[in-house]
């Protein structure tokens, strides 16, 4: 994603004056429910806090080494290895990364909050019109204002009035940025409210369950609805199968040829790593309590170095 054209762009429409700025930007508050996914509304603002709202944008890239970071693909077991480097993802790449990106192109929203606590809300995020059918979307922390709860309590100097509010209806809106999403991408920054709009944790589990009915064909690991089950409740594991099945290829190599785990199970080099697990008459005895060192196993994380030969365990995996 070219951050810096976009910054570029994006400082010409602040820089559109009355009737051309106005509908610049669009104001969206997301919701943490899992209802037929995430679910978008979008209040009315005022045109000048819409100026306000894309300044979010303008002064979090202000700064060209924010906009020069480094773009790494998203990976959904080893996710940041360095915090100062941006994720990167293609809308295409999970269905519900699809159905998020998509909530922004149509007109479909929510516009009425009431009844609504801020607890309901997970972020917001602000569409900016770069051009009249070109935009981008910026996606933030949402808090309550824990200060302010904690009182109930506001002066207001301009009409010397000491008002007591409901603050389960004011909320802060963060200027970091959590997400851009532009091109059919989207930058990643904060990773937890990614995974919470794009509803990952469902996507891992899919996945998980599609790798597993690939395993199942082999007929060669025993307690295969135990580990279902497992894959089901642990995030962790579910990760590690997405990851798996996203390399096919891998995975009928290792099943393919099962019978070659014995020299990784006997192999003093690994076998305190995948100790008790057991490989009987042509099939691998699946235990929860081994639930990680099952799927490094199985993964095919254990490897020999060309050049060195030395024997490790590719942890990514």
């Amino acid at each position: 994603m070219d951050i810096n054209q976009l910054y570029k762009d994006v400082k010409k429409v602040s820089e559109l004056d009355g009737e051309e700025f106005e509908g610049s930007v669009e104001f969206f508050l997301l919701t943490d429910k899992k209802i037929d996914g995430v679910q978008v509304y979008s209040p009315n603002v005022r045109n000048d806090l819409q100026r306000e709202l894309l300044d979010f944008f303008l002064n979090y890239f202000k700064n060209s080494q924010i906009r020069d970071r480094a773009q790494i693909p998203y990976d959904v077991v080893i996710s940041r290895p360095e915090k100062t480097d941006f994720l990167l993802c293609e809308s295409s790449k999970y269905e519900g990364v699809t159905n998020f990106y998509n909530q922004f192109s149509g007109k479909n929203h929510f516009s009425s909050t009431k009844g609504k606590s801020v607890t309901s809300f997970t972020a917001y995020a602000l569409k900016i019109f770069v051009s009249e059918d070109d935009y981008l979307c910026y996606v933030g922390p949402f808090t309550s204002l824990s200060k302010v709860s904690k009182t109930k309590f506001i002066g207001n100097l301009t009409n010397e009035k000491l008002t007591k509010v409901n603050s389960d209806h004011m909320f802060g809106l963060s200027p970091n940025m959590a997400m851009v999403m532009y091109n059919e991408e989207i930058l990643i920054n904060n990773i937890p409210i990614f995974e919470k709009c794009c509803e990952m944790s469902t996507e891992f589990k899919k996945n998980a369950s599609d790798v597993i009915d690939t395993i199942d064909e082999y007929g060669v690991i025993t307690h295969i609805d135990e580990f279902r089950s497992t894959a089901n409740d642990d995030s962790r594991i579910a990760r590690r199968l997405t990851k798996m099945n996203q390399d096919p290829e891998r995975v009928k190599g290792f099943f393919s040829n099962i019978k070659n785990v014995k020299k990784v199970l006997n192999d003093p080099s690994f076998r305190e790593r995948f100790e008790e697990i057991e490989f009987v008459n042509g099939k691998l005895e699946y235990r929860s309590e081994k639930r990680q060192q099952f799927v490094t196993l199985i993964a095919d994380a254990a490897y020999e170095s060309i050049v060195g030969k030395q024997k490790r365990i590719d942890h990514s995996l």
